[in-house]
């Protein structure tokens, strides 16, 4: 399942290649959010959007791959010298359907793959792993609500070793031509 799960990521990241550049259009997705998950706090990312050269009945869809560095709480074990020190890393890979694209609110759905990188260090010890999982996504973005981008809030299901949830505001800028 892993392989299958990798040539899909693969894919996912081909797609936006493989498309007419004339047609395709490239947006920068800066983001921040919050993972109410244990343990987890803030996040910020940065991702882009892809948008496919075609329309179907009024539904555009996108490729979204993205990179997101969650803080962690580093904390002391109970001793003076047992400090950790967490970080977690998530890099995304989603494709994007978004409804009614020309209104003042769009609302959008979305799947795709995680990959989720955690490391740990504790006074000259380090460790880390590593896991490959799900994001399932909905929200709504505002068209010309700024002019110069385009606001956005989304919530996130990432399955990655259990189950996370996100709250995700951000702007997509406009970079290229329709």
């Amino acid at each position: 399942m892993r392989k299958s799960l990798l040539l899909a990521l693969l894919c996912a990241f081909a797609l936006p290649m493989t498309a007419n550049r004339a047609e395709a259009q490239f947006s920068l997705l800066p983001y921040i959010g919050y993972n109410i998950e244990d343990g987890f706090g803030f996040l910020v990312g940065i991702g882009a959007e892809f948008v496919a050269p075609f329309d179907i009945n009024n539904l555009d869809l996108s490729i979204a791959p993205s990179v997101e560095y969650v803080s962690t709480d580093d904390f002391n074990g109970g001793g003076a010298t047992s400090n950790i020190s967490t970080s977690y890393i998530q890099i995304n890979g989603d494709v994007i359907a978004k409804f009614a694209p020309n209104g003042s609110i769009a609302p959008f759905a979305g799947a795709g793959l995680a990959y989720g990188i955690y490391s740990a260090s504790s006074d000259g010890f380090d460790a880390s792993s590593s896991d490959l999982g799900l994001n399932l996504l909905g929200g709504v973005s505002f068209p010309g609500a700024l002019g110069f981008a385009e606001p956005y809030v989304n919530g996130r299901l990432t399955l990655i070793n259990g189950s996370a949830i996100s709250i995700i505001g951000g702007l997509r800028i406009p970079l290229g031509q329709n």
